[in-house]
């Protein structure tokens, strides 16, 4: 349940994120409250919390940093993924996102002729990644 409930959020982050180049500040506030309410559910520990919080914390201040090259709405999903999951695995998927979306810029950069400066959304990444180790879960069962 939880899975398909943090899989349909981070779909809506992403469809917002793709047509408006902005994420709601109110349907990240619901998915944070949602996933606490998982936390607490599961019981989960503090400790456990906040190392699943660290490459939420690494994305803002990069973005900090950067002067938004990553956005901050990309940071604050992916600490909000950390009351869903495991650090480990919210860095595996931050990863698998960042790679995808690293093969993406460079189709658009060699043949598309995007600049470098182009900007691209990264949340639906994230759900691509989600919900490929979600898929791919689902046949170890």
């Amino acid at each position: 349940m939880k899975e398909l409930i943090l899989g349909t959020w981070l779909a809506v982050e992403a469809y917002y994120d793709l047509k408006y180049k902005e994420i709601p500040l109110w349907l990240s506030l619901v998915g944070s409250v949602i996933g606490l309410l998982f936390c607490v559910q599961e019981e989960r520990a503090i400790g456990q919390m906040i190392l699943a919080f660290i490459p939420g914390i690494i994305a803002l201040g990069f973005s900090w940093v950067t002067k938004e090259l990553m956005g901050y709405g990309d940071g604050i999903i992916l600490f909000i993924l950390g009351c869903y999951m495991s650090f480990a695995r919210v860095l595996s998927i931050g990863m698998l996102a960042f790679g995808l979306a690293g093969i993406v810029a460079l189709i658009l950069l060699v043949v598309f002729h995007k600049k470098g400066s182009y900007r691209m959304p990264f949340i639906p990444f994230l759900g691509v990644a989600y919900w490929s180790e979600y898929i791919i879960s689902l046949g170890k069962i």
